[in-house]
């Protein structure tokens, strides 16, 4: 049985994939590319951690420097400074508590 909620997403992928077709990635590549040497912190938790995990993989894959995976509050408890550090940030929407807070710390 599929839920409404379910088939709402299901609903929104062409919209979805229409936005992915037309997105310009460039900006994202470079940066990658730019940072390749460097540590990385890849931070993102809920369904973003999926994505904070596959960019460590992707890392490690093609022989980027290390990358160091945490929540938004490890993050924020961490005294680790990120001078130096290329900082990743996966959130949904951007504007959880613990994304901001995040963003704040790593600033």
């Amino acid at each position: 049985m599929i839920t409404p909620v379910f088939s709402e997403k299901l609903d929104s992928l062409p919209g979805t994939l229409d936005e992915l077709r037309s997105f310009d990635a460039s900006g994202m590549a470079n940066a990658l590319a730019g940072g390749g040497r460097r540590h990385a912190v890849a931070i993102g938790s809920g369904g973003s951690a999926i994505a904070v995990e596959y960019l460590a993989r992707c890392r490690e894959t093609l022989g980027l420097g290390p990358t160091t995976v945490q929540t938004p509050m490890g993050v924020v408890l961490d005294e680790s400074a990120l001078t130096g550090s290329d900082v990743w940030l996966f959130s949904a929407g951007g504007d959880n508590p613990d994304a901001v807070a995040a963003c704040r710390a790593a600033a």
